[in-house]
């Protein structure tokens, strides 16, 4: 399982993996009190993310990178759904894009090493 996550992105150590959590715990709460949406529908939808990035972990980049995109979307879509769901797509784009590269290079690191 921990291969797994690494090879997902997720942080490989202990102090990663508190940075992380916080961070994320962090932005969760402060996307939550800036826009008004209740802070545990936010928390699923990024732990729907996850599992997401999780599954897809083994397709190729190109559907990866579609599935990132879209949950992007939806996320963005419950957290903002006045705002048009294309304003989100650069934004999704650079982080699915950051995601699969990440995942890219830590699996060619694991073939060479």
């Amino acid at each position: 399982m921990q291969d797994l996550l690494y090879r997902a992105g997720f942080p490989a150590t202990r102090w990663g993996w508190l940075g992380f959590l916080a961070a994320v715990a962090l932005g969760t709460v402060a996307t939550a009190t800036a826009t008004g949406v209740e802070a545990v529908l936010l928390a699923g939808l990024i732990l729907l993310s996850w599992v997401i990035n999780l599954a897809t972990l083994r397709w190729p980049a190109r559907w990866r990178l579609i599935c990132h995109v879209a949950a992007w979307v939806v996320l963005y879509r419950a957290v903002l759904p006045e705002r048009p769901w294309y304003v989100v797509v650069p934004a999704a784009l650079l982080l699915a894009g950051a995601v699969i590269w990440e995942q890219e290079r830590r699996v060619a690191e694991r073939l060479a090493g």
